[in-house]
């Protein structure tokens, strides 16, 4: 199973800007400043990392860890 430990350490390798600190399991990414850029560097890292590929469609509606989260444990890990 996932951890949000490990998304949140994801997301700080691969954001430029943004407020990471502020980062809670359900804060927005945009609230924290992270741009459409850095979020597509952190899903294609999270892609690798986990060996999943997530769908376009999917995308919009990852915007913060517990989503993420949420995801990644629907397809077994």
């Amino acid at each position: 199973m996932v951890q949000a430990s490990e998304i949140l350490e994801i997301i700080r390798e691969a954001v430029v800007a943004g407020e990471i600190d502020k980062i809670g399991l359900t804060t927005q990414f945009k609230d924290a400043g992270i741009d459409s850029l850095d979020m597509m560097n952190v899903f294609l890292s999270v892609e690798e990392r986990y060996g999943v590929k997530i769908p376009d469609e999917k995308v919009g509606e990852l915007q913060d860890i517990q989503a993420i989260l949420a995801y990644l444990n629907s397809q077994g890990l």
